[in-house]
């Protein structure tokens, strides 16, 4: 009745420490891969300008300072 690891010479405590070694790797690659994606068009300057936009005519702001963004 030993188990998964019993009779290859490895000890559950090395298993699990390089388990977690794995882990963490995979966890900061794919955290890595996320932050360098695109950032959404609403996150930049023209997307904000647009918003910026939008938002004072559909709630009523002063459309003497917006310019219609291009």
């Amino acid at each position: 009745m030993g188990g998964f690891l019993s009779g290859r010479g490895v000890s559950i405590r090395d298993f699990l420490t390089s388990m977690r070694h794995y882990l963490t790797l995979i966890f900061f690659l794919v955290f890595c891969l996320t932050a360098c994606g695109p950032k959404p068009y609403y996150k930049t300057g023209k997307g904000k300008k647009k918003q910026k936009y939008y938002n004072s005519i559909q709630y009523g702001g002063n459309k003497g300072e917006i310019k219609r963004p291009h």
